[in-house]
């Protein structure tokens, strides 16, 4: 019992020594939320880079780019307050929320119309999802790979389009997004070829 008292003693100086649960405010609103905020937008945005096609190095790129600028600019305050390193680790989550806002502009604010072509699938995998508890005993679902212009793109649909995978087309509508990355905007595996 004495050990573990120490154990978790040592462990709570390192905690204070560096800070980490130390609460900070820019302004008002706490920093630890905008990290909180931050973090599960850009959850969603890796989560929406399989249907729309933004390269994953550019929205790292971004990310980093608004930190660092948002670090820079702030430069004489955090130094005072937060310390440098400290306060981009904390820029970084307003980094990711400005690619999520860069990743759904992409979308939103395209007026381009939505094409509907034809596309081989030249393979087709099935995984386990996993549930809520860890488990693999979710149903099986399909990852089909398409030729779509010249690159090999890999979609995950859900279980209930397993029993249309035999079919070897499918039928995607496209939109040019706003920043000119391509949006997917439906998948249809059963629909009938002409």
């Amino acid at each position: 019992m004495n050990a573990a008292f120490i154990q978790l003693s040592s462990i709570l100086k390192t905690i204070d020594f560096f800070q980490f649960l130390k609460v900070r405010y820019a302004g008002n609103i706490p920093y630890q939320n905008i990290l909180i905020v931050g973090l599960i937008l850009g959850w969603f945005t890796y989560l929406g880079l399989e249907r729309n096609w933004i390269p994953i190095k550019l929205i790292i790129s971004f990310t980093i780019t608004v930190s660092a600028i948002i670090t820079f600019w702030f430069k004489k305050f955090y130094k005072n307050n937060l310390g440098f390193y400290w306060s981009f680790f904390h820029n970084i989550g307003i980094g990711l929320i400005f690619a999520f806002l860069f990743l759904k502009s992409n979308d939103l604010l395209s007026s381009k119309p939505i094409v509907y072509n034809n596309y081989r699938i030249t393979d087709v995998r099935f995984v386990h999802g996993i549930t809520s508890r860890g488990s693999r005993t979710s149903p099986m679902k399909p990852i089909i790979s398409i030729d779509f212009k010249g690159t090999n793109k890999n979609f995950t649909l859900s279980p209930v389009d397993s029993k249309n995978i035999t079919i070897r087309n499918a039928y995607i509508g496209v939109k040019e997004g706003f920043w000119n990355y391509d949006v997917i905007k439906s998948i249809d595996i059963a629909r009938k070829q002409k």
